[in-house]
């Protein structure tokens, strides 16, 4: 199912105690000194495992926090978390304030904004870094990441309320990956495929398996939906990669990689056999298939010589019980990047399949196509919620208005999950997507939480995913969609979550809401929707769902002062530190979420003497500011220029000024 790619990786061992950093000309990172923390922050980066590589850049920012090298890393690497990946932006800011010059920073910060669904600021960023380095190496990766922005801006614009996506169940979904789902035609039995190190078959550990390479085993979940998977027996599982491929009148076809070289084939499980569909499989790979037409026709995913671009669908038909005519390539549906994934709808006449290409807005998209008199149609964008910026992949009915879906988005329980997508009746207006941002207080670390999204169609509570306290300080993040009420309630007891004090948030309203008591903040994505919410109290019997209230003005007020200077300098006197160092505790704590920092000058000297000036009087604000630990969230430092309407060398023209901004 998935390609396999063995790494032989050599190092060098760096030994010394951490020092400093510091950038060369082209932009690379050069470290002087470093140690056994380094050692592995620089490993794990330089591999391109950045989830591995965050918690070494974590403790390396923490322990640095004026090094410009670990702090752009740590931002590169909160671009990659599933549960962070909010925090990303505020590190590549403050490395942007830090050192501007740093090569690739305004594609990451693009990068950053991509992932947070923040999709204007994204194009300006990628835009910006295309036009400064048109011949980067990573200027190709940058114009695909511009498309799929672009793509997400029309995407998201166009979504709809009208379904309902959640996590399948946690007796399916493990911390390691499950996809490919394969519903029976009772709705009763669930195969699905596992790759982790739980994966076992008869009753036996896989001896060939490593930290790097697990093997794919074919599950099935039967009856109760809680009910435990279990891992099938021969001849479908083997001691090598066994995946689903496809039902057929709930004749179940697989694929297998024999030598796991990444080069598998499929079979067809009959009379207790796994038998090879000769004409389909070739020397090449062939990952994913969907049988309609009674079984006698194929479309199905391969990687060959002429196809269109890397993963391609072809179509076969079947010329007798074992064999297959030659297949031919899709040409409406192919792109120059990968499709993969088909599932072919007998009910609906169309096709569904995962794509990077078409209007794709991140990784693999689900699209349909219809299927008209031998011809498929130009393919069509399935649309949020279902797709994300994540890997949307393996799309297959269970119902007439359920499907399952595997999808490594944010919030899942490991690598990749299965999903399970539904339509509910709500005329609620959309008013697109929430990252659930904040920190939970007064909670135990990695004490795990779950999120539930009210489906008004059936009154019930469906899972929706999960979040745990992080390790280290407690920050959670997860995504919401506008039009559902969501629960947030602690993991144990869940079948009994009525009974549990209920966190409810309602995004469905046109004015920003609040549902008061104790979580930070609900951070909008290109939407104007805001929500504080609170963690579950320590009595989880009580039944309560907490009213929904219109925010209120903040009712701190700063009287701030502003910052004056002697003539041409840019040295802040000792009273004004004083000043600045009392502001910036102040700060700390009553945390705003941007300070405006803006330089000015009198009219003497040129003006580009004076812009430069004014800049280095905001910068010399903002540098003791942090220096004292003040806490803000976005910094803006500005040099303006000559001060308005001054006429003369006068003392209140030397001026920085500072204004929190709360919208």
């Amino acid at each position: 199912m998935k390609q396999l790619l063995l790494l032989v990786v050599f190092t060098t061992s760096l030994t010394g105690a951490i020092a400093q950093s510091k950038l060369a000309n082209d932009g690379q990172f050069i470290f002087l000194k470093n140690g056994n923390l380094l050692d592995e922050a620089v490993f794990y980066y330089d591999d391109k495992d950045y989830e591995t590589a965050l918690p070494f850049y974590k403790a390396l920012e923490q322990k640095y926090p004026d090094d410009v090298a670990f702090t752009y890393r740590l931002g590169v690497c909160y671009t990659y978390s599933k549960t962070e990946a909010n925090k990303s932006i505020e590190y590549l800011l403050k490395a942007k304030y830090v050192d501007s010059s740093i090569a690739e920073l305004n594609y990451q910060l693009g990068r950053a904004y991509y992932t947070n669904y923040e999709f204007d600021k994204a194009t300006t960023y990628l835009t910006t870094f295309i036009n400064q380095y048109p011949a980067h190496p990573i200027t190709k990766s940058a114009k695909e990441l511009l498309r799929s922005t672009q793509n997400g801006k029309t995407v998201m614009h166009n979504a709809t309320a009208n379904y309902l996506v959640f996590n399948a169940d946690s007796a399916v979904n493990t911390v390691y990956a499950e996809y490919a789902p394969l519903v029976d035609a009772s709705n009763k039995k669930l195969y699905y495929t596992m790759r982790g190190d739980t994966n076992i078959v008869n009753g036996k550990h896989d001896k060939l398996i490593t930290t790097f390479d697990y093997n794919e085993n074919i599950m099935l979940q039967s009856g109760d939906k809680f009910a435990l998977p279990q891992s099938l027996p021969k001849p479908i599982n083997s001691r090598k990669h066994d995946a689903t491929l496809a039902l057929v009148k709930n004749k179940l076809y697989i694929y297998r990689d024999k030598k796991r070289r990444g080069s598998g084939d499929f079979f067809e499980v009959t009379n207790g056999k796994v038998i090879p569909l000769k004409g389909i499989n070739t020397k090449a790979w062939e990952g994913s298939a969907t049988f309609f037409n009674e079984g006698n026709t194929v479309v199905f995913s391969s990687i060959r010589k002429h196809g269109t671009g890397g993963r391609d669908l072809y179509i076969a038909t079947r010329k007798d019980d074992n064999k297959w005519n030659t297949a031919q390539l899709l040409p409406t549906i192919n792109t120059e990047l990968d499709e993969d994934a088909p599932y072919f709808d007998v009910d609906k006449n169309e096709l569904y399949f995962s794509s990077k290409g078409h209007n794709a807005i991140g990784g693999y998209d689900v699209f349909n196509s219809k299927y008209n008199n031998g011809t498929f149609e130009i393919p069509i964008n399935i649309g949020y919620p279902i797709n994300s910026i994540a890997d949307d992949i393996y799309y297959t009915k269970a119902t007439a208005s359920e499907y399952y879906f595997a999808s490594n988005r944010m919030g899942g329980f490991g690598s990749y999950d299965i999903y399970k997508s539904c339509t509910v009746n709500t005329n609620a207006p959309y008013k697109g997507l929430a990252i659930l941002s904040g920190k939970l207080k007064n909670v135990a670390p990695n004490k795990t939480f779950k999120v539930y999204a009210q489906n008004t169609a059936s009154n019930t509570q469906e899972l929706v995913g999960n979040f745990s306290a992080n390790e280290f300080d407690n920050n959670i993040a997860f995504p919401l969609q506008s039009g559902i009420v969501y629960t947030i309630a602690p993991a144990n007891n869940v079948d009994s979550i009525t009974t549990l004090k209920k966190i409810t948030i309602d995004l469905t309203a046109n004015t920003k809401q609040t549902v008061t008591q104790q979580f930070d903040f609900l951070k909008p994505i290109s939407v104007p929707v805001i929500a504080t919410f609170v963690t579950p109290v320590e009595k989880p019997t009580e039944a309560n769902t907490l009213p929904v209230e219109t925010p209120k003005q903040v009712a701190t007020t700063f009287a701030i002062k502003p910052i004056y200077f002697k003539l041409n300098s840019s040295k802040v006197s000792a009273a004004q530190e004083e000043y600045l160092k009392t502001f910036a505790l102040d700060l700390k704590q009553k945390s705003i979420p941007q300070l405006e920092i803006l330089g000015y000058t009198d009219p003497t000297g040129s003006i580009k003497l004076n812009n430069k000036l004014a800049q280095r009087r905001a910068e010399a604000v903002a540098s003791l500011l942090r220096r004292y630990g003040a806490k803000v969230k976005y910094w803006t430092v500005k040099g303006v220029g000559v001060y308005p309407n001054c006429t003369n060398a006068d003392e209140k023209c030397r001026v920085a000024v500072m204004n929190p901004v709360w919208d």
